[in-house]
């Protein structure tokens, strides 16, 4: 990014009414996992991988799903950086997610918070029913597309111009938006709560690789006006 669509972006993202949301609700950890996601893949593109993976050790240690979102990290980086790291970044998330659904949950008695309401409940009770609903596309699509879901879509996307859907290389980092329109909890559907915190960062990395698409000088300086028009007036109205 040059200095005027750096400052663009940086304005914009203080302007998205889901960080405004963040700092008003009460404090919870998913926070802390958007700084490290930025910095991660900051490290990531300068092929500074020591501190890609503190930074990505760091986010393993806020909460047991962000390992979907190190998960991410992994494959991209296994795809168009450098396999033997991204195949390391895979494993350490594969590890961290199932050791904490499936041992230390366990362990501490708390194993029923994935079937509980906030989460899969209306999937099943235990996790073969949960997998096989999933997996059923009948049933997936009655569950995705939903007024709310797509109150919830507009409301993240219209910011940012549905600049995101342009760029497909970086849709694996949207795993916590799939799983937020598929949870049986309603504050996942919406904007006002920190079950969105994991995907706001994916979704501004996204605009800028979206944004790179276009190569006309005319429109490189008329879609970060928009988007700063359109972000000031979701603060006003969303925030």
């Amino acid at each position: 990014l040059n200095n005027y669509l750096a400052l663009v972006f940086a304005f914009i993202f203080l302007m998205n009414p889901t960080i405004h949301h963040l700092n008003l609700e009460d404090f919870h950890f998913e926070t802390i996992a958007i700084p490290l996601f930025i910095y991660s893949f900051y490290f990531l593109l300068n092929d500074r991988y020591n501190l890609f993976l503190i930074f990505q050790i760091l986010l393993l240690s806020i909460k047991e799903e962000v390992a979907l979102v190190v998960l991410s990290f992994g494959i991209f980086t296994f795809l168009y950086k450098n396999r033997k790291v991204g195949l390391l970044v895979v494993i350490m998330a594969i590890i961290s997610f199932f050791s904490s659904f499936f041992i230390f949950f366990p362990m501490f008695d708390v194993e029923e918070y994935i079937y509980n309401e906030n989460t899969f409940s209306k999937y099943g009770d235990d996790p073969k029913d949960i997998i096989r609903n999933l997996i059923n596309p009948s049933n997936l699509a009655k569950n995705i597309f939903t007024n709310a879901n797509y109150q919830y879509t507009l409301k993240l996307f219209l910011p940012l111009l549905f600049l995101p859907i342009l760029a497909p290389r970086v849709y694996i980092f949207f795993i916590m938006y799939i799983i937020n329109l598929l949870s049986s909890w309603s504050y996942a559907h919406s904007i006002n709560y920190h079950y969105s915190a994991l995907i706001i960062p994916s979704l501004y990395l996204a605009s800028i690789f979206g944004l790179s698409k276009f190569k006309n000088k005319i429109i490189l300086i008329c879609i970060p006006l928009l988007l700063i028009i359109s972000s000031i007036i979701a603060n006003v109205y969303l925030a």
